[in-house]
């Protein structure tokens, strides 16, 4: 319990007060309106990721589970779809358990339910499963691939629209199909993907490409439009690409970065410049519009964050605009005590600060 010894506000209007506390901030993807229906030659499209040369590696040397979104990898299951998936998995210590470590597949709903689907090696095989409610720990659907025990796997996974059918071959000539009675990612309006890291493991993807089976009248996830996939780019003074990126109090992490459609978060900005910045041929610029980010832990840059080929990564705040990064959060529910002018209220989940602000 946290009491003022000040003298109780007019009016027995409780006071506003602010600590510099931490606290956990869960950010779900809002359902986006999808266009009007476009008529297309059936064809498959793809929207390629990551591929050769490029290859990203997802170190994880700590003892919990780490989850990395890979930008514009958001669809929606709205035709036939296969993910083609180049990875490796390597252990960082000798004995890792049963660390899960591959690829999943978040599918987000207007209700704010997450649907996981994953593709992981565990135990020294691989594994797909699926979980419709996120904080559920039970898969309702779960195969373990015995036959497949190498850590190398050129993977393609296809699921049919209506999410009923699944498919999974590599290139060795292994195959798993099967019928499900559940439909995967039932309402999902977005698909993401993103890599899962196990404690002590390291996943690097060399190949990650997305592509879907075009019909007549299908709708096109707005998530597969050229600027949610293309990091924004501008010609620079010498005609070479210059990337710029801007994020928003207002802004979501499943846009494309740009000035109409910027990120929410630093931390995301951070994480598509690393997808990127190894084939640096100018600065990359990102603007921080102003207002308060709430954030539960410091953001941290590494070495990776680093401008590559004698270039600059530079965040800086959008002119005139003053943005504020906290920590800290509002102190609410302020009760008046009973024949005292003293307030009270009671802080959940904190352990101690050191600082509060009226």
């Amino acid at each position: 319990m946290l009491t003022s010894c000040g003298s109780a506000p007019s009016q027995n209007r409780a006071p506003t007060f602010t600590t510099a506390v931490t606290s956990t901030v869960v950010s779900v993807i809002s359902p986006t309106p999808l266009p009007s229906p476009t008529l297309v030659v059936p064809e498959w499209k793809a929207s390629p990721l990551i591929d050769s040369p490029f290859q990203v590696v997802f170190p994880n040397e700590s003892q919990e589970y780490q989850r990395k979104e890979i930008f514009g990898s958001g669809i929606a299951l709205d035709t036939d779809t296969r993910w083609i998936i180049n990875l490796q998995v390597d252990r960082l210590v000798e004995n890792v358990g049963e660390a899960s470590t591959g690829i999943v597949l978040l599918g987000y709903t207007e209700s704010g339910t997450i649907q996981t689907f994953v593709l992981v090696y565990q135990w020294g095989k691989w594994s797909i499963g699926y979980q419709p409610i996120s904080t559920d720990s039970n898969f309702t659907y779960w195969q373990t691939l015995q036959s497949l025990t190498t850590t190398t796997q050129h993977f393609e996974l296809s699921i049919s629209h209506d999410g009923k059918n699944i498919t999974l071959t590599n290139d060795e000539g292994f195959m798993f199909q099967d019928t499900l009675e559940e439909k995967l990612f039932d309402g999902a309006q977005v698909i993401a993907i993103s890599a899962q890291i196990g404690p002590q493991t390291k996943n690097t993807l060399s190949k990650l490409i997305v592509e879907q089976l075009q019909k007549d009248e299908i709708v096109n996830s707005p998530s597969l439009s050229p600027d949610f996939l293309i990091p924004t780019a501008i010609a620079s003074g010498n005609g070479e690409p210059k990337y710029i990126f801007y994020v928003s109090v207002n802004g979501n992490d499943a846009n494309p970065g740009t000035a109409d459609k910027p990120f929410a978060t630093i931390e995301h900005a951070r994480d598509v410049i690393r997808t990127i910045s190894s084939n640096m041929q100018s600065s990359i610029m990102v603007y921080v519009h102003g207002g308060t980010y709430s954030i539960s832990q410091p953001i941290q840059f590494t070495t990776n964050d680093s401008g590559q080929n004698g270039y600059d990564i530079i965040y800086r705040a959008e002119e005139g605009e003053n943005p504020i990064l906290s920590g800290g959060i509002n102190v609410v529910g302020w009760e008046k005590v009973p024949n005292s002018q003293l307030w009270k209220t009671t802080l959940q989940d904190v352990k101690g600060f050191r600082q509060l602000y009226i």
